[in-house]
This record gives C-alpha cells, sequence and structure tokens, in this order.
C-alpha cells in the first residue's frame, strides 16, 4: 500500500536525500534536475518556491510513500492552467518494477476529485515503455508524438505526448 502526501517544508530534508540517492538513475531516463538540486541550501529554497506555488493552486507536488514510511517516489501537477495541468511522476531505483508509479497515478485520479483538472497532460520518451505503460493503465492516450528526434544518453529519442480527460 501507498499514500501520496503533500509536500511541505518539513519534507525537505527526506526530499533532498531521495533526489541525491535516485540522481544518477534518474538521468538515465530523463534529463538533469537544475544544478540548484544539488546543494542542501539551494534545493531549500527550491522547495519553498515550489510550496509557494502549490499554495497559489499553481501546482501540486507529492511524495509517495509506502507503508514503512519510505519515500518511494514522487507525484507533480505543474503549470495548472484552464483546468489542465502537466503530470510527472519519478520512482527511486530501490522500489521500481513493483508498480508504485501506476498505483499513486491511480490514487491521485481517484482521490482529487476536488481539484479543478479537467484534463492531465504528460509526456515520455519513446524509449520509456515503463513510463509509457503508467500512463495508459490510468487511461492517458497519446495525442500525438513529436517528428524531432534529440540524443539523450547516446540515443535519438522523441516525445509522445500523452492526455487524459475526467470523465
Amino acid at each position: 500500500m501507498i499514500t501520496l502526501e503533500l509536500l511541505t517544508m518539513d519534507d525537505r530534508e527526506r526530499l533532498f536525500c531521495f533526489e541525491k540517492e535516485n540522481k544518477y538513475f534518474f538521468e538515465s531516463m530523463v534529463p538533469p534536475r537544475p544544478e540548484t538540486y544539488n546543494t542542501k541550501d539551494t534545493f531549500n529554497k527550491v522547495i519553498e518556491q515550489l510550496i509557494d506555488e502549490q499554495n497559489r493552486k499553481k501546482s501540486y507536488f507529492y511524495l509517495i510513500m509506502n507503508n514503512q514510511d519510505d519515500l518511494v517516489g514522487r507525484l507533480n501537477i505543474t503549470d495548472i492552467n484552464n483546468e489542465c495541468g502537466n503530470i510527472g511522476y519519478r520512482i527511486g531505483e530501490n522500489y521500481c518494477g513493483q508498480g508504485l508509479a501506476s498505483k499513486a497515478l491511480k490514487q491521485f485520479l481517484l482521490t482529487t476529485p476536488d481539484l479543478p483538472l479537467k484534463c492531465l497532460k504528460a509526456k515520455t520518451t519513446n524509449h520509456n515503455i515503463s513510463s509509457q505503460r503508467v500512463l495508459e493503465k490510468n487511461q492517458f492516450y497519446i495525442v500525438k508524438e513529436d517528428d524531432q528526434a534529440f540524443l539523450f544518453n547516446k540515443h535519438y529519442v522523441h516525445f509522445i505526448h500523452f492526455q487524459w480527460d475526467r470523465g
């Protein structure tokens, strides 16, 4: 079982450790975080900014926790505009392959009907099959595939764009 917890200032240390421990793993699938994520002082300022966005209902940042109260991942809704937002998620390397991203996304969709979101958009690369499956399992559908490929970790990849609509 997992739970989603809205990000608070109390989560800074735990989240900093999570990001640092999984930095190279995440960078094997997605572009690197900004340098501000690499030192505690600047990371804390980033978290303050994220919580400010959250308080203004422009974004929502969740920690994915397991039964042992371990931080296993993150789920973020950003750039909320006209009742639509962008969703992203990441699961720590030690917790992959357990279906946690699918469960977290499903839980988010089922437990947040009060959020003013009628649609969610997501994008992933064509080589990130597990992320595509997470989206498809949760009724996201492909809206387009980019024609332009780009070099990422010595491979040419392109983005696939997904969308989910509240029924």
